[in-house]
C-alpha cells in the first residue's frame, strides 16, 4: 500500500506542478494547453477577453503549485501523516467530481467543452478519489 500511496502522491504532485507552472507561462502557451486537455479554445478566448479571468487563472496556478509541494513533501511523511493527505486528496477529488458532475452544463457552455469529454473527467476524478480513499484509510 506505500508504493501505492506514494505513486498517488508523486503523480498529483507532478500534474499540479506541471499546470501550476504553466499558468505562469504566455496566455498562448496556456491555451495551447488547455486546449490539449479540453479540446477547445474557448479558455484561450476567455484568456484574451477578460484580465480578470486570466488573473483568476494565475491565482488558481498558485493554488496548483502550493497542493504540489503539499503532495511531494508528504512523500517523506510516516503513515499517518501521509494518510491524512491522501484522504485530503480523495475530498478534492470529490469535490472536483460533483463540481463537473453538478455544474456540467456551465463548464460546457463556459469553455466549449463536450459533455462526453466532461464525463470522461467525471470518471477519472472519481477513480481518483475513491482510490486516494481507499488508500488513505487503509493502514499503510
Amino acid at each position: 500500500m506505500v508504493d501505492l500511496a506514494n505513486a498517488i502522491l508523486f503523480g498529483t504532485a507532478l500534474y499540479h506542478l506541471v499546470m501550476g507552472a504553466f499558468v505562469f507561462a504566455s496566455p498562448t502557451v496556456l491555451a495551447r494547453i488547455t486546449k490539449a486537455l479540453y479540446g477547445t479554445d474557448a479558455f484561450a478566448r476567455r484568456l484574451e477577453d477578460s484580465p480578470a479571468f486570466l488573473y483568476v487563472t494565475k491565482m488558481t496556478g498558485c493554488f496548483a503549485l502550493a497542493l504540489a509541494t503539499l503532495c511531494a513533501q508528504a512523500l517523506r511523511f510516516e503513515p499517518a501523516p501521509k494518510r491524512a493527505v491522501l484522504i485530503s486528496l480523495a475530498v478534492l477529488f470529490l469535490a472536483r467530481t460533483a463540481s463537473r458532475w453538478f455544474f456540467r452544463d456551465l463548464f460546457c457552455r463556459a469553455f466549449g467543452s463536450t459533455s462526453a469529454r466532461n464525463f470522461k473527467h467525471v470518471v477519472f476524478n472519481l477513480a481518483l478519489a475513491t482510490l486516494s480513499a481507499a488508500v488513505g484509510f487503509e493502514a499503510l
